[in-house]
Parts: C-alpha cells; sequence; structure tokens
C-alpha cells in the first residue's frame, strides 16, 4: 500500500510567485533556532499546511539543519552574527510594506522617493556599474587662527599603491 505525498508547493501568502517546501528549509530552520518565530507563525508566514508541517519537521534533512543552526547561533560568541541575520530577516519581511508605501498615493512624495532609494540600496543598485563605491578616510582639518581667521581643509584619502 502506497502512502500519499504531502504536497511541497507553497503559495507564500501576499507573493507572487509559489515555492517549493525545500527551497525553505534553511531559511525556517534559521527562523526557529534565532526565536524569531515559532512554529504556528511559520505556518501562517509561508502558508504551510498542518499535513506539510508535520512532514517537515519529521524530515531528517530539516532536523539537521535545525541542529546546526541551533550551534550556529547560540552562544555568545555568535551575537554579531545573529543580529546580522535577525536584521536581515526584518528587512525581507519589510519589503511588502515598503512596497506599498512606494505605490501609495497618500503617502508624501519625499517618503516614497525614501522607501525607493532604501530598496535599491538593499538590491545593490546604488553604485554605478563600473564605479567602486567610495572608500572612507575622508578628514577635515579646522585651524583657528587670530583675530578670528579660519582655515579649513578638506580632504579625501588615495588609494594604497604598492610599490612594484
Amino acid at each position: 500500500m502506497a502512502i500519499p505525498k504531502v504536497s511541497q508547493a507553497l503559495q507564500i501568502p501576499d507573493a507572487e510567485a509559489s515555492v517549493t517546501l525545500a527551497h525553505l528549509n534553511a531559511h525556517i530552520a534559521e527562523e526557529l533556532a534565532l526565536g524569531l518565530s515559532d512554529a504556528a507563525a511559520i505556518r501562517v508566514r509561508y502558508g504551510i499546511t498542518d499535513e506539510q508541517w508535520d512532514h517537515l519537521r519529521k524530515n531528517p534533512a530539516f532536523r539537521g539543519m535545525l541542529e546546526e543552526a541551533i550551534r550556529r547561533f547560540r552562544g555568545d560568541q555568535n551575537a554579531g552574527e545573529r543580529i546580522k541575520i535577525k536584521a536581515d530577516i526584518v528587512l525581507e519581511d519589510a519589503i511588502p510594506a515598503y512596497d506599498q508605501m512606494i505605490h501609495s498615493d497618500k503617502t508624501p512624495a519625499s517618503e516614497r522617493i525614501n522607501a525607493g532609494k532604501l530598496l535599491a540600496q538593499l538590491a545593490g543598485r546604488t553604485n554605478k556599474e563600473g564605479v567602486a563605491p567610495a572608500a572612507g578616510g575622508g578628514f577635515t582639518l579646522n585651524i583657528n587662527l587670530a583675530n578670528k581667521e579660519k582655515l579649513v581643509i578638506d580632504g579625501t584619502s588615495l588609494p594604497f599603491e604598492e610599490e612594484a
């Protein structure tokens, strides 16, 4: 007697594309390990049925991913990585809200522009192709002279070039 297969296709709520449960395994494992969501919240966010969740939580590969994520994120040494990943997940979850802001006539134009700039930055579209981002290391030197005279020198660092 054949065991019926559990559907692996997911239509994520408020998303246009569908994905398979397998594509979300690592992301879901990280969310659980970081304590960002519990099982019920994950099922709602990703449109996972109870049957699919039961299948996923018993899957050896998923359980291995979850154990690895817990090892990686627990402990004082991994606080920086946890914060970065949590921030990435929060940003990703906020993208639909930014999309609504950009397309809403009720949102002031300046806020729509700022939301568009943020999304462009997140997508890596803020630098012109072939142009490296500006290097840091700029400085301003203010010198106050007698008689209330002021000398200001603005400068930027130049790239370090090793001599051959």
